[in-house]
């Protein structure tokens, strides 16, 4: 018989086995790296969150019928982009050609043209452009934009005239 002589307590621990697409575990994996964590460390943070929360930390929600969820669509292609740009009133990024998609969409948000939000909406998915206008500052004007081309979209989907 073996015998441990510690002051500390005994840590018990249980083995967590899930089945993850390769491609979603390695961006994830990569992330969390950049964050100082690993998997089990990752993992174990969710499940105090759940604990503390009694239930999940975030909003899980499913999205409307005409939202495109934006992670599941990939990146714009050059020509995609540049067709955008000529469709917009304003050349946002007259300085800067190689601008990252949110930085985009927050300038063409912040500056409240409704037909460049619009454009916006129809090249990146209401959803993306609604989400990244939620955390501006000063953003009234912007949202109710938003609701209006929300609705407009609802509107068409149901085949009703404005």
């Amino acid at each position: 018989m073996w015998y441990i002589i510690s002051m500390k307590k005994a840590i018990k621990s249980s083995t967590i086995r899930a089945r993850v697409e390769p491609a979603l575990k390695e961006q994830a994996e990569r992330i969390l790296s950049e964050l100082g964590l690993n998997a089990t460390e990752a993992i174990t943070l969710f499940y105090r969150q759940v604990a503390l929360h009694k239930g999940l930390p975030f909003i899980v929600r499913l999205p409307e019928p005409h939202q495109v969820h934006y992670a599941d669509v990939a990146q714009s292609s050059a020509s995609e982009r540049k067709q955008l740009m000529d469709e917009l009133s304003f050349p946002y990024d007259w300085s800067n050609p190689d601008l990252g998609e949110d930085v985009l969409i927050r300038l063409i948000l912040k500056r409240g043209i409704f037909q460049d939000i619009l454009e916006a909406c129809r090249h990146f998915g209401y959803g993306r452009v609604q989400e990244i206008a939620s955390g501006m500052d000063d953003n009234s004007r912007v949202l109710r934009s938003l609701q209006n081309i929300k609705e407009g979209m609802r509107r068409a989907q149901s085949g009703r005239k404005a």
